[in-house]
């Protein structure tokens, strides 16, 4: 029947989504042990060694998916200046992510992360994509002021 159709779609939803969650968290421990663990190796040599990681399993998850492909396909879209400004946003984006976890840790880089959707909403809302919803403001201060408190513990921590 169509619900219980519905709800096969919604576990597996529900399970890639466990999934993608656990791999992200593993990831994010493993980046840290990696740039943490021999500071002698420059920062910019441990990014490239990840960069050609992603794109060898980018790669490898193409040809699984979609068999042999020609190499032209995968260029496709890079004469518009949007995917351009996208592509070097991105790249920033991981270096800055990758600088953070070096000096800081894996923990300090997923505490800005509530803080950093927070801004995209909000441009969102101002941009007018977005409409202003009461429950995500008030998670979304919620967690933040969390984060507050979490920070100012370590800042200052209780003298016993």
């Amino acid at each position: 029947s169509d619900a219980a159709q519905r709800s096969e779609e919604w576990i597996l939803g529900v399970a890639q989504r466990t999934v993608a969650v656990c791999l992200l968290s593993l990831a994010a421990v493993l980046q840290e042990q990696f740039l943490t663990r021999e500071p002698g190796i420059p920062f910019m040599l441990q990014q490239c060694w990840m960069g050609t990681g992603a794109l060898v399993t980018s790669l490898a998850a193409n040809l699984l998916l979609h068999g042999e492909m020609p190499s032209w396909r995968m260029l496709r879209g890079f004469d518009d200046w949007r995917v351009v400004c996208l592509l070097v946003f991105y790249v920033a984006n991981g270096l800055t992510a990758g600088l953070m976890v070096k000096r800081l840790g894996a923990l300090a880089k997923a505490l800005c992360v509530p803080i950093y959707l927070g801004g995209c909403y909000g441009y969102a809302v101002l941009s007018g994509s977005a409409t202003l919803a009461c429950g995500a403001l008030a998670a979304w201060a919620l967690c933040t002021g969390l984060i507050v408190a979490y920070v100012m513990t370590k800042v200052f921590p209780r003298k016993s």
